[in-house]
Order: structure tokens, then C-alpha cells, then sequence
């Protein structure tokens, strides 16, 4: 008997035998759930530290963005300012000042637009059929500033109801 046919033989075999079926599906389908929930942790873990990579840096615009429109810096220094304000807000979990790279800072004059993008690369916990143990997580994030000065001027209700329970007096100390 060849081996073709042995093989062609014990296949056959093994696939009319009834006997522990049972133990055969647990290990398919065991191993199919517990590829399954790994994937969900990773997943979960790439969702958290996009969401916390878009926070900081959403933060980092649009502070900066405010800081040009205030006067206070020089569209020249929103890199630097972005990268202090960035790594001010990254506190190690999920994603600490190491992983998070900024790969890109745009000011456009015309627009008045100001617009940054980050990398962050996190570690997969179960990298399971040839995956990577690291995936790059981007975001990219803009906002606008304005050249013009905002005036705000208040007005003063004195009418008889103001007078109620100090509501004057609290009026002109938050003026």
C-alpha cells in the first residue's frame, strides 16, 4: 500500500469516526472565541488610544489657535507650541509622550486655519496570524484663528426684579 493511500485511508477513517466529537468542536470552536475576544482587546485598545491621541492633540490646536488669535505667540511657534501642549496632556495611559510622534504642522494665512497631525503606535497585546505587535494609530486635527478683535459690551437689567435676592450685586461683580 502506498502512502498516498494510507493517508487517503486514515483520513477517511478519522472523518466516519463519531467518537469525541465533542472534544474535536470545543477545540475549534474554542480557539475560534478565544481568536475573537483577543481581536476585541486589541481593538478596544487601538479605539482608547485613538480617542485619547485625538483629545490631546484637539486640545493642542485649538489652544494654539487661540494663543494666535489672542497675540500671545507668533503663528511661527505653533510647532513648538503644540508639542509642549501635546505632551502636557499625554499622561501614560493609554498612550505616554514616547509612542506619539507629530508628524505634521500646517498654517495656512489665508484661512486662518491651523492644522496638525500625529502618530501614536500601540502595542498589540495578541498579534495573532502574522500581524505586527505594533499598529499606528493617525489623527489629524485642525482649527481656526482669527486676526480680528472681539469687542463685548454688556448690558444691565435694573428693572424691580433685579433687586431679588442680590441678583444686582452678583450681576456687577461677574461684570
Amino acid at each position: 500500500m502506498s502512502l498516498f493511500q494510507r493517508l487517503k485511508s486514515s483520513t477517511s477513517r478519522f472523518l466516519r469516526d463519531e467518537g469525541g466529537q465533542f472534544g474535536i468542536m470545543f477545540a475549534i470552536t474554542g480557539s475560534l472565541l478565544l481568536l475573537g475576544v483577543s481581536m476585541s482587546v486589541d481593538f478596544a485598545r487601538m479605539l482608547s488610544a485613538k480617542s485619547h491621541l485625538t483629545s490631546a492633540l484637539d486640545a493642542a490646536v485649538t489652544s494654539t489657535a487661540r494663543d494666535i488669535t489672542r497675540g500671545k505667540i507668533e503663528a511661527k511657534e505653533a510647532e513648538k507650541i503644540i508639542r509642549a501642549f501635546l505632551d502636557a496632556n499625554l499622561d501614560g495611559e493609554p498612550l505616554s509622550v514616547e509612542d506619539v510622534a507629530l508628524t505634521n504642522v500646517s498654517i495656512d494665512e489665508v484661512t486662518s486655519e491651523i492644522s496638525a497631525s500625529a502618530r501614536a503606535n500601540v502595542d498589540i497585546m495578541f498579534p495573532v496570524m502574522g500581524n505586527p505587535s505594533v499598529e499606528q494609530v493617525n489623527v489629524t486635527i485642525g482649527a481656526l484663528y482669527s486676526e480680528r478683535i472681539v469687542e463685548v459690551s454688556m448690558v444691565l437689567d435694573v428693572t424691580g426684579s433685579m433687586s431679588d435676592n442680590n441678583k444686582i450685586g452678583d450681576l456687577k461683580v461677574a461684570a
